[in-house]
């Protein structure tokens, strides 16, 4: 079995940014995509003309998806997907390229100093001289959002992405309880005996009957991640409690419904807990009040994406013990020939 240095450098041995197999209309997925083919261009920037011929090469098909979901009604009525219909369909690609060009501006401009890019309108995109601590933070949650593209390194990027929410959630709480629940979980037994004693310390009774049904042969968290809890000094358990899932997987609204069976297991009083989602994509828009996908996000949910785990993290010393901070490192200094 390789150890962590031997899949780093197969890792990299044979890294290719590829587009995001995903609708064409979810912006904030193909701007990661942008930023990825300029952290890996070896300072060089990358404008739209580069990103629109590397969507070229990868086929005529996924240009067809590009116009497909672009186009008007009025142009789709005509003979759009011909071929020798060139201007039309240039103009359909220009447009669909500066609509993510403007909304990586946004991008930029949110995170601003946290973000590790320098954009201009005029020459694109590039990575910065020197990667400061929380510009690192960032690197990290764009290829965490990007597994797919990591798969050597998957799992140490999923196990230091939930040791960051675990710190993010401590900072945003702190005067809070904040327990690991899932792979580096701080209780021990099975998933039974794990419960029973958060249960405990939090002072709350079981459901003897839901708890039950757990096999005992399962060790795993039941879909618990982090949790955390405002004690007061009195044994009243009428407290405010938050349930942590830490997800990477592009389809992390499907697990919404993993901490939710915790209402099944422990008897909360007076006050139902609050659910929260640790992602690392970027969903804040600019002078907006909403996320983007904020048609995914369940009632009760208490997101932590990119932008609100940059601005409270500021464990840069746990950071720099992470097997991550190596990936970094490596990315940082990697180049492939992309455009």
């Amino acid at each position: 079995m390789r150890n962590f240095n031997e899949n780093l450098k197969a890792q990299f041995a044979e890294l290719k940014v590829k587009l995001p197999e995903v609708a064409k209309n979810l912006d904030h997925l193909y701007i990661d995509y942008i930023e990825l083919v300029a952290l890996f261009s070896n300072k060089v920037y990358v404008t739209k003309d580069d990103i629109l011929n590397r969507i070229q090469d990868d086929g005529e098909s996924t240009i067809d998806d590009v116009i497909s979901n672009e186009a008007s009604d009025d142009e789709i009525e005509g003979d759009l997907f011909d071929n020798s219909n060139t201007s039309k369909r240039n103009d359909i690609k220009e447009r669909w390229a500066d609509n993510l060009f403007k909304v990586l501006e946004d991008r930029a401009s949110i995170f601003g100093e946290n973000y590790p890019f320098l954009f201009s309108n005029h020459t694109g995109l590039i990575l910065k001289e020197n990667i400061k601590e929380k510009q690192e933070v960032y690197l990290f949650l764009l290829i965490s959002s990007n597994l797919d593209l990591f798969k050597k390194v998957a799992p140490d990027l999923t196990t230091d992405f939930e040791e960051v929410s675990f710190l993010i959630l401590k900072n945003f709480l702190p005067n809070a309880e904040v327990r690991k629940f899932g792979k580096k979980s701080e209780y021990e037994g099975n998933a039974k005996a794990k419960i029973r004693t958060l249960a405990k310390e939090m002072k709350l009774e079981v459901n003897e009957y839901s708890l039950e049904n757990i096999s005992d042969q399962n060790n795993q968290e039941r879909g618990l991640d982090i949790i955390a809890w405002v004690p007061f000094a009195d044994n009243c358990p009428n407290i405010i409690t938050i349930l942590g899932q830490c997800a990477c997987s592009k389809d992390w609204p499907k697990k919404y419904h993993d901490t939710q069976r915790f209402s099944n297991y422990m008897k909360y009083f007076r006050q139902k807990p609050i659910h929260a989602m640790f992602i690392p994509y970027s969903l804040i828009c600019r002078n907006s009040d909403r996320f983007y996908r904020s048609d995914d996000i369940e009632r009760n949910t208490i997101m932590f994406e990119r932008n609100r785990i940059v601005n409270l993290f500021n464990n840069h010393a746990e950071f720099g013990a992470l097997p991550s901070k190596k990936i970094i490192d490596k990315c940082v200094n990697y180049f492939e020939d992309l455009v």
